[in-house]
C-alpha cells in the first residue's frame, strides 16, 4: 500500500513538473512572439520617412531642377547672342571674310560646285553694301552697331527647314531661331536704331548666319 502511494506522490509530481516546464515554455513562445512583434515595429519605424526629411529631399530635388533649368536656358541664351553678336560685327566693318565665316561651309561648297565662290563673294559684299548705303544718310560711315535683344524663338518646323537647307548643301542642321533685336547704328553723322531679326542655325554643333531682316 505504500508503494503504491509512494508511487501516485512520484506521478503526481512528474505531472506538475511536466506542467510546469509546459507553462515555461509557453511563456519563452510569447515573450519570444512579443520580442519579434515589437523589432518589427522598430524596423517599420525606422523605414519610415519622416516628413522633415521628405521635405528636405524634395527641397534638394527641386533645387537641382531649378539649377539646371535656368542654366539650360543661359546657355540657350549665351549661344544666340554669341552669333547674333558676330554678325553685328560683319555689317559694322563690312568685310565679306568676316561675314563669309558666318555662312556653313556646306553651303559655300554649294557655290563652288555650281556656280563660284566669287559668286558666293559678290552676293554677301552687295548685303553688307545695301546695308551701309541704306543708314549712310543717318548715320554716315558706320563705326559701331550695339545691339539690344529680345526674343529668342527656336523654330518648331524643323523637318522642313532641314529639307529646304539641304538643297543648297546645308546638311546635319539640329536647330533653328530667330533672334529679335534693335541695333544702334552709330557712324560719323549720328546715330539710328533699327530692329532687326536674325535668323541662325546650328550645323554640326556650331552656329551660322542664314539671313538678316531689317
Amino acid at each position: 500500500m505504500l508503494e503504491k502511494n509512494q508511487k501516485k506522490e512520484n506521478q503526481e509530481l512528474d505531472d506538475k513538473k511536466e506542467k510546469k516546464s509546459k507553462d515555461i515554455k509557453i511563456k519563452d513562445t510569447i515573450k519570444t512572439s512579443e520580442a519579434v512583434k515589437k523589432n518589427k515595429k522598430n524596423k517599420r519605424g525606422k523605414d519610415k520617412i519622416s516628413p522633415v526629411k521628405l521635405l528636405t529631399i524634395l527641397s534638394i530635388l527641386l533645387v537641382l531642377v531649378v539649377i539646371f533649368v535656368v542654366g539650360m536656358y543661359f546657355s540657350y541664351v549665351k549661344n544666340s547672342k554669341a552669333i547674333a553678336d558676330k554678325v553685328a560685327s560683319a555689317y559694322t566693318s563690312g568685310d565679306v571674310q568676316e561675314f563669309l565665316d558666318l555662312i556653313p561651309p556646306g553651303h559655300k561648297d554649294y557655290f563652288r560646285e555650281n556656280y563660284s565662290f566669287s559668286d558666293l563673294e559678290s552676293t554677301y559684299k552687295n548685303y553688307l553694301d545695301e546695308f551701309a548705303h541704306k543708314l549712310e544718310p543717318d548715320v554716315g560711315k558706320i563705326d559701331s552697331i550695339e545691339a539690344a535683344y529680345g526674343s529668342i524663338v527656336t523654330m518648331s518646323n524643323i523637318d522642313d527647314i532641314r529639307k529646304e537647307m539641304s538643297k543648297y548643301g546645308i546638311d546635319n542642321l539640329n536647330t533653328y531661331r530667330m533672334i529679335e533685336a534693335e541695333w544702334t547704328v552709330t557712324g560719323d553723322k549720328g546715330s539710328k536704331v533699327i530692329p532687326v531679326e536674325i535668323y541662325v542655325m546650328k550645323v554640326d554643333e556650331q552656329w551660322y548666319l542664314d539671313h538678316l531682316d531689317y
